[in-house]
């Protein structure tokens, strides 16, 4: 992912991602078992925990799917890692700053009955 090029947000409307993206035949399921997703979702994870909270929904989008990974969910994990590309020079800072006055703000969005597979909403 060295030479990916940068994108400004995770995990665009463009990506869905459904069961019926796994893996469905021997050829498939061979293809993705030489793709080392698991230990790229770890990765992520710890990157989730100790820096980038910003990643978590798309972590979870992916994870529901860790035990048959299809192309299009590997597509999501590259998207991933190409938006953290961007990143690399950015740091957190933890501490009174006097032109952040205002403290930290976050930001929820919902979206009913959007998990297809499940028929869940999702936050």
């Amino acid at each position: 992912m060295k030479e990916a090029k940068l994108v400004s947000i995770l995990v665009p409307a463009h990506f869905k991602l459904y069961l019926e993206d796994c893996p469905k035949t021997t050829q498939e399921v061979d293809e993705m078992e030489k793709v080392l997703h698991a230990s790229v979702a770890d990765s992520l994870m710890y990157a989730i925990v100790c820096t980038h909270q910003d990643i978590a929904y798309a972590i979870n989008l992916v994870s529901r799917f860790m035990k048959d990974l299809g192309k299009q969910h590997w597509m999501v994990v590259k998207e991933i890692l190409r938006y953290l590309k961007g990143f690399v020079n950015t740091s957190l800072k933890y501490g009174k700053d006097s032109q952040n006055s205002g403290g930290a703000k976050g930001y929820v969005d919902a979206y009913f009955a959007g998990d297809r597979d499940k028929r869940r909403s999702l936050t």
